[in-house]
């Protein structure tokens, strides 16, 4: 049965799902099937998006407006696209951040084929076409929420996932690299960009600091010329060219002789970047242990808070 219909002025999207009937069946009864859809595309021209619904008519959707959810969890969908003009179009494919994503289409006879399978990855996901047209590179975003069947999406999930970040952290970033589901830039709930970047960070935490001692061991250096102006007085030899000058102003005892040498200094590129990243790093600790005391202060013991005011942890 065809979920979702797009009208663009380049192609025809055309999304398939044959249980469809059966999980919005079965949705319906822990949740409201409403979502919103977004979109945005190279043309310039408004595309259209037609979204099914479960007495088999098609609505109209526009962006971010309420309109019937289409895309559930563990459900196989077909995607066919369709070029208008297929002799002017060449390298057509998904982008996606997922290789299994980009593998699972196929660019043929001037339409892309290709079938997904969301699996347990519910909550906001994204699709991007990309294209070219006569050598001009296009593409189209789809935006959309995946649901699940036996659970109520809006009200129970983010709590579940609360529960389970305050004691498996791990388990929640795997999730948000797949979905954008409670991710923001803002520090606004219980899975912050900090715990997000830390999660990262420390896999790589040991090497950055041995890597970091290296270089501070043995920082780079340069030869940087210098350049000062003396008194012949104070000039142990002069070159030719100071003889000559000092042969003109052999008089004169206050006159000022340009002299030029060569010293290793540490102010380079590599030391300054170093300089730079580690301001970033402690930075970045800063706000996690504030965000950590701050949410966690009555479950921190006494030691550990004071282990987290070490000054050589920085």
């Amino acid at each position: 049965m065809q979920v979702l219909r797009v009208e663009h002025r380049d192609f025809e999207l055309f999304i398939d799902s044959a249980k469809y009937t059966e999980n919005v069946r079965r949705a319906e009864k822990k949740q409201v099937l409403v979502t919103g859809y977004d979109w945005t595309g190279s043309s310039g021209i408004p595309e259209k998006i037609y979204v099914s619904q479960p007495d088999g008519t098609e609505k109209a959707a526009g962006k971010s407006e309420d309109a019937p959810v289409v895309f559930f969890e563990n459900t196989a969908y077909d995607f066919m696209l369709t070029f208008r003009d297929r002799s002017v179009v060449k390298n057509a494919r998904v982008f996606s951040l997922l290789k299994e994503t980009n593998g699972s289409f196929v660019f043929r006879n001037g339409n892309l084929y290709g079938g997904l399978n969301f699996g347990n990855d519910i909550g906001k996901s994204q699709l991007e076409f990309r294209y070219e047209i006569n050598g001009e590179a296009c593409s189209f975003i789809l935006w959309f929420e995946v649901f699940p069947v036996k659970l109520d999406y809006k009200n129970d999930l983010k709590s579940i996932l609360q529960d389970i970040e305050e004691e498996y952290p791990k388990y929640v970033l795997d999730y948000l690299r797949k979905t954008y589901l409670n991710f923001r830039e803002q520090p606004c709930d219980a899975t912050g960009p900090e715990v997000i970047w830390w999660n990262i960070f420390r896999s790589i935490q040991s090497g950055f600091l041995q890597a970091c001692k290296r270089i501070l061991t043995h920082p780079s250096r340069r030869l940087l010329e210098c350049t000062e102006y003396k008194r012949a007085a104070r000039i142990r030899r002069f070159s030719p060219a100071q003889e000559e000058e000092y042969a003109i102003y052999r008089e004169d005892e206050k006159h000022l002789y340009r002299c030029s040498s060569q010293n290793l200094s540490a102010d380079t590129t590599e030391n300054r970047f170093l300089k730079y990243v580690l301001g970033r790093v402690t930075g970045r600790y800063l706000l996690l242990e504030k965000r950590i005391q701050g949410k966690y202060k009555k479950k921190l013991s006494g030691e550990a808070v004071l282990e987290m005011k070490r000054p050589e942890r920085y």
